[in-house]
């Protein structure tokens, strides 16, 4: 979470378009990204109120807090991270998800053949 917290810090004009961006706002008007938390069903802080940011154009003027729907389905999840990778112009390729290797897998494998 540090590492998003830093990259919305860094370009937070161009993260805030998401809130109204049309991929990231379904057809019965959820919204994947909001500056209130009330709209979401499961919201989580992704801008944090113990950092807060500053508005450069005005010190000492605190900007909003962003938070982001976490009630996602597997295909959900996939696809607000595409989604982000269309927006934010990477190619999708370049992103290689690894997944945690079920540790009792081999002993199960062994078992069936064992079986056999």
């Amino acid at each position: 979470m540090a590492k998003v917290r830093k990259k919305i810090r860094r370009d937070r004009d161009r993260f805030l378009t998401l809130i109204d961006h049309p991929k990231f706002v379904s057809s019965r008007g959820h919204r994947q990204f909001t500056t209130d938390a009330a709209q979401l069903r499961s919201p989580s802080r992704i801008s944090s109120p113990l950092t807060p940011t500053l508005s450069p154009e005005n010190p000492g003027e605190r900007e909003e807090e962003i938070f982001t729907e976490i009630n996602l389905s597997a295909n959900g999840l996939r696809d607000v991270i595409g989604n982000l990778l269309d927006v934010y112009g990477i190619p999708r390729e370049s992103l290689q998800i690894f997944l945690r290797e079920d540790r009792d897998a081999e002993a199960r494998d062994s078992e069936e053949r064992i079986r056999r």
